[in-house]
């Protein structure tokens, strides 16, 4: 994976988290709230580990 492909997928993982937060908020469907917040981790986890590569190849994120 290259630099700009390491950067632009974390900032599509924090957009698209921001995105699943309002949409908690405005849901009120206990199951629905329940997917989204399985999507916020599973984008959490691919967040960080993007990080963690950008880490070992000293990419500044």
């Amino acid at each position: 994976m290259g630099r700009d492909q390491i950067k632009t997928r974390f900032e599509q993982c924090n957009t698209e988290i921001e995105e699943l937060r309002m949409m908690f908020r405005k849901s009120k469907n206990t199951t629905a709230r329940e997917a989204i917040t399985l999507q916020i981790k599973n984008l959490e986890a691919e967040k960080l580990k993007h990080r963690i590569i950008a880490r070992a190849q000293g990419i500044d994120l």
